[in-house]
């Protein structure tokens, strides 16, 4: 049996955004990723809830990346993923939540010949797991990772 869900209200500290990507450290930190169509999106950290009162997302890091469309984090904590259509951008967590991102691991998608490629999620088996949509049904893929 699960717990109930739980809803968090909370509102951008510049604004309303498009967002599609979402992440969540081992330590259980909740980030959201905008898919701005700008060349740069924006990780914001999800205060957690205090009372009823809506939390104010406060800006993380700034990536020169536009349309993410989706995110994740590794069971131990070490990488996060971000995903465009067509790529896949790794950044260690420690210097993306830092604002020192440094230059991230790209991994070019478009030999997967995905209509439109949507999600990420990492494996705790070292694998990293994609998934699409189309006009031609959903596609899924995986890819064995070895980052360093």
């Amino acid at each position: 049996m699960t717990e109930p869900a739980e809803a968090w209200v909370g509102t951008y500290p510049d604004g309303a955004h498009d967002a599609e990507g979402a992440f969540i450290t081992p330590a259980g930190d909740l980030f959201i990723v905008t898919k701005e169509s700008a060349a740069t999106a924006a990780v914001y950290r999800f205060p957690r809830p205090q009372g009823n009162a809506p939390a104010r997302l406060q800006v993380a890091a700034k990536v020169p990346v536009a349309r993410v469309t989706d995110a994740d984090a590794s069971a131990d904590g070490n990488w996060v993923v971000l995903r465009t259509n067509d790529e896949l951008l790794f950044y260690r967590t420690r210097d993306l939540l830092a604002g020192a991102r440094g230059e991230p691991q790209r991994f070019n998608l478009r030999a997967l010949r995905e209509p439109q490629g949507e999600g990420v999620a990492f494996g705790a088996d070292g694998m990293v797991y994609l998934t699409g949509e189309g006009n031609r049904g959903g596609t899924f893929a995986s890819l064995q990772c070895r980052l360093h």
